[in-house]
C-alpha cells in the first residue's frame, strides 16, 4: 500500500539506524513513491468518502456500526463492528458465497489471561472491503450481504460474557 512506499522512500533520504539494513530503493518502488505522493490527496479524499458511505449505510442495521467513525477520519481500512461475536470463519464463509471478501480485523488472541474476553472482540469486528473506487451501491451491497451473514454465523449464546476489571 501506499505506506510501504512511504516508508521506503524515507528510508532512502535517511541515513541508516544500526541494524535496519533497507535504506536503497530501486527505480521502479522511488517511481511508484513519487507518484503516489503526488496523489495522496485525491487518495485521502476517496478514502474519507468510502467511509463515510459506510457510516451512512450501515446506519439501518441494528447489528452492526462503525467503531470509532470520524467524518473527517481517513482509514487504510474500514472494519465494522458487529452488536454479536459470530464465528469470524463461518461469517467469511457466508459473506464469501454472497460475493464479498471479508478480513479478519484483528490477528487471533495467542496471549494469555483474559483471552475469552479478547476473543469475542477479535470475532466481533470485520475487515470489509474499501477500496477507494467503491460507490454506495458497492458499500449498499457489502453491508446487506454482512447482514444476512451474521444470522448464520452467530455463536452459541452461552458465549463468555466480558465485563471491566
Amino acid at each position: 500500500g501506499l505506506g510501504y512506499y512511504i516508508w521506503r522512500i524515507l528510508g532512502f533520504f535517511s541515513k541508516p539506524t544500526g541494524n535496519v539494513g533497507v535504506t536503497q530503493i530501486g527505480n521502479l518502488d522511488a517511481a511508484v513513491a513519487v507518484v503516489q505522493l503526488a496523489r495522496i490527496q485525491s487518495i485521502l479524499a476517496a478514502k474519507k468518502n468510502v467511509l463515510n458511505l459506510y457510516n451512512d449505510v450501515i446506519q439501518i442495521y441494528p447489528k452492526m456500526r462503525v467503531p470509532q467513525y470520524r467524518q473527517d477520519a481517513s482509514l487504510a481500512r474500514v472494519v465494522v463492528e458487529l452488536a454479536e461475536d459470530v464465528n469470524f470463519e463461518l461469517l467469511a464463509q457466508e459473506v464469501r458465497r454472497r460475493g464479498v471478501q471479508l478480513r479478519s480485523a484483528y490477528p487471533p488472541v495467542r496471549s494469555s489471561g483474559d483471552a475469552g474476553c479478547q476473543k469475542n472482540y477479535v470475532n466481533s469486528v470485520v475487515g470489509v472491503p474499501s477500496g477507494r473506487k467503491l460507490n454506495k451501491g458497492d458499500v449498499e451491497r457489502i453491508c446487506a450481504a454482512l447482514d444476512s451473514a451474521i444470522n448464520v454465523a452467530q455463536q452459541d449464546k452461552l458465549a463468555i460474557i466480558c465485563r471491566p476489571k
